[in-house]
């Protein structure tokens, strides 16, 4: 997007401090997001042709735009509002119920086999020292 190797830091780093703002929502969303993001800072480059350089340039158009989270919040309210999430479900929350009791039986199995190895091996050593 930029040939100015300060441009591009200067936009990678801008693009992280709002993917960072994004990272609790969904893929999609933050996809919109940062493509409306984008979007908009092309377009304050196009309109801008007072600056000489291109790192110029873009420093003006972020410092237009401001903080990501400033932009953002509002784009984030309406994209939440307007995708709430949803209810999954009887279904999903019995798959949910079966996932859960299936770990945790696993799990319960793992407990006893150490359990079970450690009696046998205390009581091996307690036999062991008995014979001595």
């Amino acid at each position: 997007m930029f040939e100015d190797p300060r441009a591009r830091r200067a936009w990678r780093l801008f693009r992280l401090r709002a993917d960072l703002m994004l990272s609790s929502v969904s893929a999609s969303v933050r996809r919109e997001l940062l493509e409306d993001l984008t979007a908009h800072v092309r377009d304050v480059l196009e309109n801008d042709k007072t600056a000489a350089t291109e790192y110029e340039r873009l420093d003006a158009a972020l410092q237009r735009i401001g903080d990501p989270k400033e932009f953002l919040a509002p784009l984030l309210a309406e994209a939440v509002f307007r995708n709430p999430p949803r209810d999954a479900g009887w279904a999903a929350a019995w798959r949910s119920l079966g996932l859960f009791a299936a770990r945790g039986s696993r799990f319960l199995v793992i407990v006893t086999s150490i359990l079970l190895f450690g009696g046998v091996g205390f009581a091996m050593v307690v036999t062991s020292l008995g014979s001595l």
